[in-house]
């Protein structure tokens, strides 16, 4: 049997399976449902019992025999075939594509089209994976910027269910679904990612990886701590502490003086390979919230909470004046300026950082710009006068002054 044949023999099966089902909740079912109307735990539970039944059948036995024999690499075809590992990804395209819920619900699917997708989604040797990161407690006054390489937006919650495929994940993977309801009041920093695809039939990453090669400033992937770098350079603003410093100083005036920073509480990765299951989302009773009350003062709800109010006209000259200077830079950093990227690299690892910890990585930031081939031979105070005094003098005249209030106690 060849493919066209299995795949039609499977989905007319499927269709024949669940329109009896669906048919008989069709008069509860909205017309137009939102997407975030999930299904109901009866129909639900009903569905996904109907779901493993179906695949458990001799059509769908035959779809995973042909795709095998269709889709193997060479390297694997002389190599004992594992059903299993091919059962995954059949199964995963027609949860993961929406065709079982969308035929559940009596929208019937074009077979041609569907077809199309489940041979593409077996042939692709790239994936595309969508990394969502929320900056937290950060306000703009614009839903969407688009900086070439990242973007910041806030997506709505019809945004969100569509992208993250909730009523899916809540019917087939409940290890991916959640209540999303308070990601729509956040900004994302979004970026994506190119990879090679895993190849079907594989298992995905079962083998042990070697040690990981190249140096990694922060827990994101580089790809998101790269687009982060951007954001690291920009003023985020200050704030005044609620205590006073307990010594002076003489030459920081304003010791109770704070800056402001975004979080990022955790990254929601999306793989769009229709052949694999969703990664889990994570924890996101981790956000921050105050509550939500009616203009007659009762409590309605909860909101993420905001403190940081960017004016988005001139955040977006700022970035955009960065991204644009660090693009010019790329063809330097890799052979004359090394060095800048490893600075980068420690501001997006202070900006991250609390306490001391932050001290020490802006120190190393500042050692990673200013340090020279004969630092090693000189103490580490004198090297931090020097390169305080270059920093904060504003001419050259200054340079001896500051270098001689820059002692301990000064700078403390």
């Amino acid at each position: 049997m060849n493919l066209e044949d299995a795949f039609l023999a499977y989905t007319d099966l499927v269709r024949e399976r669940l329109a009896s089902v669906g048919q008989r909740s069709a008069e509860t079912r909205p017309v137009k449902r939102p997407a975030y109307n999930v299904l109901d735990l009866t129909r639900l539970f009903a569905l996904r019992s109907l779901i493993e039944d179906i695949e458990s059948k001799s059509e769908f036995q035959t779809l995973v025999s042909v795709t095998a024999l269709r889709f193997a690499t060479e390297h694997r075809k002389d190599t004992p075939f594992i059903h299993d590992l091919w059962k995954w990804n059949v199964e995963a395209f027609f949860r993961r594509s929406g065709f079982y819920l969308l035929e559940f619900n009596g929208e019937k699917q074009d077979i041609q089209a569907t077809l199309k997708l489940y041979t593409q989604a077996f042939e692709k040797k790239t994936s595309t994976i969508k990394h969502l990161i929320p900056l937290e407690f950060v306000e703009f006054d614009e839903y969407s910027m688009d900086f070439g390489g990242f973007s910041i937006a806030q997506l709505s919650r019809d945004d969100l269910e569509s992208l993250l495929q909730n009523e899916i994940n809540h019917v087939f993977y409940p290890h991916a679904h959640a209540d999303i309801s308070n990601l729509a009041d956040l900004w994302f920093l979004v970026v994506y990612e190119t990879t090679d695809a895993l190849e079907p039939g594989s298992g995905g990453l079962m083998e042990l990886l070697g040690p990981e090669v190249g140096t990694k400033f922060t827990r994101f992937a580089p790809v998101v701590e790269s687009s982060l770098k951007h954001l690291a350079l920009y003023d985020w603003g200050t704030y005044q502490a609620s205590w006073s410093a307990s010594e002076k100083s003489g030459i920081i005036t304003d010791l109770d003086t704070g800056w402001v920073r975004f979080h990022v509480p955790f990254v929601i990765t999306i793989d769009q390979n229709l052949l694999w299951t969703p990664k889990a989302l994570p924890d996101l009773s981790v956000l921050a919230t105050e509550p939500v009350f009616s203009d007659e003062g009762d409590e309605i709800g909860e909101r993420c909470v905001r403190t940081i109010f960017v004016e988005t006209e001139q955040f977006k000259s700022v970035i955009q004046r960065i991204a644009t200077k660090m693009t010019e830079l790329n063809g330097m950093q890799a052979t004359q300026w090394p060095f800048l990227d490893v600075a980068l690299g420690y501001l997006a690892k202070a900006f991250f950082a609390d306490g001391l910890d932050q001290l020490l990585w802006h120190i190393v930031v500042f050692e990673s710009l200013l340090g020279d081939k004969g630092d090693s031979e000189r103490g580490l105070t004198a090297r931090l006068k020097d390169r305080g005094a270059f920093v904060i003098a504003n001419s050259e005249q200054e340079l001896p002054k500051i270098k001689k209030k820059s002692n301990c106690s000064a700078l403390r």
